[in-house]
């Protein structure tokens, strides 16, 4: 669980980091947890080809995916439960889950690019803040991680939230440290 937590968190594969993720890969190669065996078995992955980008792309999107636009607590009992025929049953739902994120992300990324985009045909800004809130807060850092890639700005994605408030992330470029930035103001 720490091998996920890890690659799936991005930290670097230095030192201590290093050693958890090639330990643990090695262990869940011959994991006993049925909810990563029923994953690894419905998206076709051999227990002996698990290596960080297995990780990175099919276990850590399914899992994160339910808590981005519900509650986690089905990626949680998909790692605690014995009981394979129910984990299978959660990862089919973590499946839809990892789908919905995904279409999700695309219509607030197609909506938040228009809005970077007038910004930058009219202001030409350093630093881009976009807000719909009909946007999902759960899935606005995904969004501005594209909008950094594509504009070469920081950029804050605020989502609506319960009663009228706003909730978002940001994202920066090397240059610019976004929390120190942020604290100035």
């Amino acid at each position: 669980l720490a091998t996920i937590g890890t690659i799936c968190d991005l930290m670097p594969l230095l030192d201590e980091n290093r050693v958890i993720v090639k330990n643990g890969l090695r262990r869940m190669m011959m994991t006993k947890l049925a909810g990563l065996r029923m994953m690894f078995k419905a998206r076709k992955v051999e227990l002996h080809t698990i290596e960080s980008d297995t990780i990175g792309f099919i276990v850590g999107p399914r899992l994160n995916a339910v808590g981005r636009l519900h509650d986690a607590k089905e990626a949680v009992e998909l790692l605690v439960t014995n009981d394979e025929q129910y984990a299978l049953e959660l990862v089919e739902k973590l499946e839809q889950y990892n789908q919905q994120r995904k279409d999700i992300v695309e219509k607030i990324t197609e909506e938040a690019m228009a809005q970077a985009q007038e910004q930058m045909d009219t202001v030409s800004p350093s630093f881009l803040v976009l807000a719909d809130p009909s946007w999902n807060p759960g899935v606005v850092g995904i969004v501005a991680s594209k909008i950094v890639t594509t504009f070469r700005r920081p950029t804050i994605i605020l989502g609506g939230s319960a009663e009228n408030t706003f909730k978002g992330s940001g994202r920066s470029i090397e240059t610019f440290h976004i929390f120190e930035g942020l604290s100035q103001v």
